[in-house]
């Protein structure tokens, strides 16, 4: 099966959730993501239909696009100089981001490796088809005389979704405070971990981004979400309503 042309909402909202901030790296912003995917991913083909989701509601829409995502902890320090200067897949722009990006043509994958010995496979279409593409990874970094191994891997899938409608935020955490977090001068969603494997970030348009352990969590926390969105739902505003005189 031929690899979809990922969507930039979709790579942005995996990239951003990979807690680089945790490790006192910057948060990875739009620009940084199009120039991640423009320069690696330009030859992939154009999308194909996408078929419908069994899993999902009749009034509700899903990008193409499901990204997994794999961190990978190899023990071990990396020299991104070096491995931007020596393989021939690899960039390393420091002023932009404070990780090298590598390429890889098969699987069609791309890592964002870290100084400190992790990286984040990110693009394959399974599971098996990440810890291969990871596999190669360090084959990669060990051909460039790095003792690393294959000490640790956490996968996770990213999934975006559409519910179709504006939802008001802002009464959706004053109404739950204890489970959703919100604090739209730092950023402009709302964020709920609604369990340690599952977290969700919900966008005012409708747009719904999560990240799970497994793919039936992210179905099953939509499932979960969509009710209570529904409730949350943004109507829109009458004349009435904005003082405006109906003829």
């Amino acid at each position: 099966m031929k690899m979809e042309r990922i969507n930039r909402a979709v790579l942005h909202e995996a990239l951003t959730s990979l807690g680089l901030q945790q490790e006192g790296l910057p948060i990875i912003s739009e620009e940084v993501t199009m120039a991640v995917l423009d320069n690696l991913l330009l030859n992939t083909p154009p999308p194909s239909p996408a078929s419908p989701d069994a899993n999902t509601s009749e009034n509700s829409s899903i990008s193409p696009q499901t990204i997994i995502v794999s961190k990978v902890n190899v023990r071990c320090q990396l020299d991104l100089v070096t491995i931007a200067q020596k393989a021939k897949n690899a960039k390393y722009n420091p002023r932009m981001l404070p990780l090298a990006v590598m390429n890889l043509r098969e699987p069609r994958t791309f890592a964002l490796i870290s100084k400190s010995g992790e990286f984040w496979c990110v693009g394959a279409e399974s599971v098996d088809q990440s810890r291969l593409a990871a596999g190669k990874f360090i084959r990669i970094l060990q051909k460039l005389r790095f003792p690393a191994r294959f000490w640790q891997c956490e996968t996770f899938f990213c999934r975006e979704y559409d519910v179709n409608f504006p939802v008001r935020l802002e009464l959706l955490q004053l109404r739950h405070p204890c489970f959703f977090r919100y604090e739209p001068e730092l950023f402009p969603g709302l964020v709920y971990e609604m369990s340690p494997k599952s977290t969700l970030k919900i966008y005012a348009s409708g747009k719904v981004f999560i990240k799970a352990s497994e793919m039936p969590s992210v179905h099953a926390a939509f499932e979960k979400i969509l009710p209570i969105l529904q409730q949350y739902r943004k109507k829109p505003a009458t004349a009435q309503a904005l003082g405006l005189q109906v003829k």
